[in-house]
């Protein structure tokens, strides 16, 4: 599952922060089971009002983080029968043009994440039916615009390529939607596309983005530039373990070092454990080391799942989740982040998620 391109769609229909991935756990947010239904009696919603409120709930997402693939499912399907039953009742409802929009983009979500094949003809055939609707609010039309490019970002994203007709939808949203807050968000998108083929003039795009106005977008922006900036010279981190270890990445010289940004809660995180365990015991007595940036709240939990898997290096943790002092000060918006430090103590990679082994061995014959 391609965690980006998802949480970019639900991101756009306020169903969830960016930050979340698939498995983020809110902190202090109130608790509402509203994910771990598989359905809803949508039968005790007796009136338009009742029922549009119920998937005004259903929208503003669950009290936590989900625990799996299988719960967010859940919560998508209940919101696509929720948003269907109501165009199904009140056809003549104004409502029912947002109601369209909601059930087409969590429809195209559902397929990113069953990894089937997203239904885009249809969904582009209801955007387009909104934006050509003379009674639909104008609210809907810009979010049926928006819809029709996500539609057109997905398959791009997947194939790292921005088309000429792509970047000219783009600029079409940007000229009309000037103070639209996704449109700064598209050109983080556009970063990303820019950042193989063109690595300066991404850099430059991220510099302007980060005095963006909007200061999601601006967080983002800058925390990428100090991603950028930890190649460009010996890594320094120091920090005490949870177990009481001093840390100091300075004295790891001569050494690989992998540092794993993780939480006993990110499903992802747990699925890439046994590959992560297999890899230091295969290379630890070579010169290979991690440190693990734990983005935990609960610290008993942390300490028994990382004894329970065997993963016996050292663990910074600090009880903050998301505002994990180090995760943060680095611009980590998704986990995991496995990051590969060489021996000379330059960061050479900050995705080895894929072939981290091959990758560690690389480095060690270095």
């Amino acid at each position: 599952m391609q965690i980006r391109p998802i949480v970019f769609a639900l991101a756009s229909l306020g169903f969830l922060s960016p930050l979340c991935a698939a498995d983020a756990p809110k902190k202090d947010t109130p608790a509402k089971d509203t994910a771990e239904k598989k359905s809803d009696d949508l039968s005790q919603y007796k009136t338009a009002d009742d029922l549009w409120k119920h998937l005004g709930e259903l929208k503003r997402g669950p009290g936590h983080g989900f625990k799996n693939k299988e719960e967010m499912v859940g919560y998508l399907d209940n919101i696509k029968a929720s948003s269907v039953e109501f165009i199904r009742r009140y056809p003549d409802d104004a409502r029912r043009w947002e109601a369209k929009m909601m059930n087409a983009q969590v429809t195209a979500v559902l397929a990113q994440v069953s990894g089937g094949k997203a239904t885009g003809d249809q969904q582009e055939a209801v955007c387009k039916e909104i934006i050509a609707a003379p009674d639909a609010p104008a609210p809907v039309k810009v979010e049926a615009r928006f819809g029709l490019l996500q539609i057109h970002l997905v398959p791009a994203m997947q194939k790292e390529e921005l088309t000429p007709d792509l970047e000219n939808e783009i600029a079409g949203f940007e000229k009309d939607f000037p103070d639209d807050p996704r449109t700064a968000s598209l050109e983080l998108m556009r970063v990303q596309f820019l950042e193989k083929k063109d690595p300066a003039k991404a850099e430059a795009l991220l510099n302007e983005l980060a005095k963006s106005k909007n200061a999601r977008v601006a967080e983002e922006a800058k925390g990428r530039l100090k991603q950028k900036e930890v190649t460009k010279k010996p890594f320094d981190l120091k920090f005490t373990a949870v177990d009481g270890t001093e840390i100091d990445l300075t004295k790891m010289r001569g050494k690989v070092v992998l540092i794993d940004f993780w939480a006993t809660w990110c499903g992802p995180c747990m699925g890439e454990v046994p590959h992560v365990v297999e890899t230091y015991k295969k290379h630890h007595n070579d010169g290979f080391e991690i440190v693990g940036i734990s983005l935990d709240q609960d610290k008993e939990k942390l300490l028994s799942v990382t004894k329970e898997k065997g993963m016996v290096w050292p663990q910074y943790f600090d009880g903050k989740g998301w505002q994990n002092a180090i995760s943060s000060s680095y611009g980590i918006e998704s986990i995991p982040a496995m990051w590969l430090v060489n021996k000379k103590g330059y960061v050479v990679s900050t995705d080895a998620r894929d072939g981290l082994e091959s990758q560690v061995a690389k480095l060690l014959a270095e």
